[in-house]
């Protein structure tokens, strides 16, 4: 067990709650109903709730290659295969963002299959990575 979740636990309020997103290290203490624990609450549960299916789940290295390819706009203008890339993984610490993820974990996989930005993502990681192994 985490030493600084048994520091929370023995800080708490009776009525307190306490989160603990293991995969990112963040910790929340607080009261029932609050903001900041209704907000902590839905980062955990977006990361593992697929509202579209209406089940649990993990995500899959396809769940971000899918959302980096919407997010390039890859397309084809006037003949030419054209995309939206700012040359670093801005769209990937987006995704770790929203889905509760740790940026740092998932950027060294991605530059070790050759992802050093969003566009390399697409063109080299998504060839070395299997889609359908979990992201973590």
């Amino acid at each position: 067990m985490n030493k600084k979740f048994l520091k929370e636990v023995k800080k708490a309020k009776k009525d307190d709650i306490i989160i603990w997103n293991e995969a990112t290290g963040e910790l929340i203490r607080g009261q029932p109903n609050s903001r900041k624990i209704n907000e902590a609450v839905i980062r955990l549960f977006y990361f593992i709730y697929d509202m579209k299916n209406r089940k649990f789940r993990k995500l899959k290295w396809d769940n971000l290659f899918d959302y980096i390819h919407k997010k390039c706009n890859l397309r084809e203008v006037k003949g030419k295969l054209t995309w939206t890339c700012y040359g670093d993984l801005k769209f990937v610490k987006e995704f770790c963002n929203e889905y509760n993820l740790p940026f740092e974990k998932i950027k060294k996989r991605l530059n070790a299959a050759g992802g050093y930005c969003d566009c390399e993502v697409l063109l080299n990681s998504m060839a070395e990575i299997d889609k359908n192994e979990y992201i973590l």
